[in-house]
């Protein structure tokens, strides 16, 4: 085979023996090079938004008395204060008139350094509260009012898995550019092993010994030589 056609057989690859890079893939580089991490980064920050509050919202109860409204008791002195001439008309209860729940955070505020306990369970006279009642109590009168909410955080039921979904995917995403140049790399090196490279000098006697075809080398090595014109030189 003449160097051209070897030439032109090297044409498919580099000097190593690898495919050159036509350009071909170039629009699959950019797409796992680029966008997939880009992509990646905004999945991670949307499931973030929506993976916090949503887990907030599950835990919630466990870290504090959500839907629990706190109530606050003030002593006996500083009701009659609120209370006396020129104070408010308030509604009055005696401890038996209020709910169970009611009388037990009621007791509690009474025990309570900063007088103030929550109602945990039912709340029928929860509109009295919040307005201010008289509380009749072992002969002694007290003021009682709801202090704190505690509404529940509310998040929509899907926003922790879909939350945590977008993250995984998200991250896969920013991942994608090692893993695309690792199986970039891999693919090169089995293509490149599939091929048979000749060497520059292995080429080079080939054709030293192909040229008995007339064109730079010696005669065939078939041409007859007659033994007297050897006799005649010597």
């Amino acid at each position: 085979m003449s160097r051209v056609d070897r030439g032109g057989e090297r044409g498919d690859s580099g000097g190593d023996g690898r495919p050159l890079d036509t350009g071909a893939d170039e629009p699959t580089s950019v797409l796992f090079t680029y966008v997939a991490p880009f992509v990646g980064v905004l999945l991670i920050a949307v499931g973030i938004a929506g993976a916090v509050p949503g887990g907030y919202a599950l835990i919630q109860d466990e870290l504090r008395d959500c839907g629990s409204p706190t109530i606050a008791v003030e002593t006996p002195e500083r009701s009659a204060a609120i209370t006396g001439d020129g104070g408010p008309e308030l509604d009055r209860f005696s401890v038996e008139e209020l709910g169970a729940a009611e009388a037990a955070a009621f007791e509690e505020a009474l025990a309570d350094p900063r007088r103030e306990a929550h109602v945990d369970g039912p709340f029928p006279h929860r509109a009295a509260f919040e307005s201010g009642v008289v509380i009749t109590y072992e002969g002694e009168q007290y003021y009682a009012t709801v202090v704190a909410e505690n509404t529940c955080f509310t998040a929509p039921a899907l926003g922790f898995p879909l939350g945590v979904f977008a993250i995984g995917l998200g991250t896969v995403g920013v991942l994608t550019p090692p893993l695309y140049r690792k199986l970039a790399e891999l693919e090169r090196r089995s293509t490149a092993g599939g091929g048979t490279v000749v060497p520059a000098a292995v080429e080079a006697d080939t054709d030293g010994a192909g040229a008995g075809d007339g064109t730079n080398g010696p005669s065939d090595a078939g041409e007859a030589v007659d033994p007297n014109e050897s006799r005649e030189r010597h």
